[in-house]
């Protein structure tokens, strides 16, 4: 670049500055061509490959886990398939309608003895 070639309303420290930043784009880019043609000639194995990281082994199933609620991600054999109201929180209940249901006593008696329901 020179003076005469840039147009007047750039200054000399402009194109000094400019002219130096171009130079050094070159270089670097020639630097970087020569580089890459150099790992070219050598061939594959000069490449630096990154190593490989294998699959992420999943932990061996602990028994100790088989009370806990979420079993999703359990192995199939191990996984509770059945009512969303578990067997630990409550007994399931029978349906029996208003009529025929037992009374509960009050003397803590069998409560079998003293329903309501009629003989057969």
């Amino acid at each position: 670049f020179g003076m005469d070639t840039m147009p007047g309303w750039l200054q000399r420290e402009d194109v000094e500055a400019l002219s130096n930043a171009w130079m050094q784009a070159e270089a670097e880019a020639v630097q970087w061509a020569e580089q890459s043609e150099e790992l070219s000639r050598r061939g594959p194995q000069a490449a630096t490959v990154p190593p490989r990281r294998g699959k992420r082994r999943r932990k061996p199933w602990n028994e100790g886990f088989a009370q806990i609620g979420q079993d999703s991600r359990y192995p199939p054999p191990l996984r509770r398939y059945f009512d969303s109201v578990p067997a630990e929180s409550s007994a399931p209940k029978q349906a029996v309608r208003q009529g025929l249901r037992p009374q509960p006593d009050d003397q803590g008696g069998d409560v079998a003895a003293n329903s309501r329901v009629p003989p057969d």
